[in-house]
């Protein structure tokens, strides 16, 4: 399986002047399905890195984007998403300002005690994340397959690559054929990932 992926965006979860929103019913590429990327531009001292964006969170969808995207929004506000201190991340530091208990439940006792503190930092955390989209076929064994190929090849990359992004390495996740690869076309720099990798 070669495919290519043409990396749309950047989107962003809230008007910008850089970004387009993901939610806006006009954006037809939303409602598509596929693979995407959470970044973040670079920010930090190194002056290698800037104008780049580091990726913070691979995912996969089989449904719209806008759905997905919406979703996730969500799970920002409802306390069952990882608040990150990107500053910290970009200095090699895997540190976060608030955890869920898991994936899918919220610290509901510290979220609701820490509400006024949480509340701007949600705020400045979506306004940050710039999102990229590639449409690809929606059947499920796809988009495994491209995700992981995404995900080895950041964490192929190495530092500081692997302590900024989000998702771990998993043992389950098994590594690509080398047999075959996705070409990458996109319309920024995004630093740890190669224009062609396997899948």
């Amino acid at each position: 399986m070669n495919c290519r992926l043409d990396w749309q965006g950047p989107y962003s979860w809230v008007p910008t002047c850089d970004a387009t929103h993901i939610l806006a019913p006009q954006e037809r590429a939303t409602s598509r399905s596929g693979v995407y990327l959470w970044t973040v531009p670079y920010s930090g001292d190194e002056t290698a890195y800037l104008g780049r964006h580091f990726v913070y969170y691979v995912g996969k969808t089989d449904r719209a984007f806008r759905t997905r995207f919406s979703e996730e929004l969500q799970r920002f506000y409802d306390g069952r998403e990882f608040l990150p201190n990107f500053a910290a991340r970009f200095r090699g530091r895997r540190d976060y300002y608030y955890r869920p208990r898991n994936s899918r439940q919220a610290d509901a006792v510290d979220f609701d005690n820490r509400h006024d503190e949480l509340q701007p930092l949600i705020a400045s955390i979506v306004s940050t994340i710039r999102l990229f989209i590639a449409t690809t076929q929606d059947d499920s064994i796809t988009l495994r397959r491209i995700e992981s190929g995404l995900l080895w090849n950041l964490w192929d990359a190495g530092e500081p690559h692997q302590t900024f992004l989000s998702n771990h390495e998993q043992s389950w996740l098994s590594r690509p054929d080398r047999s075959q690869h996705a070409s990458v076309t996109c319309p920024v720099h995004i630093s740890g990932l190669t224009n062609r990798f396997p899948v």
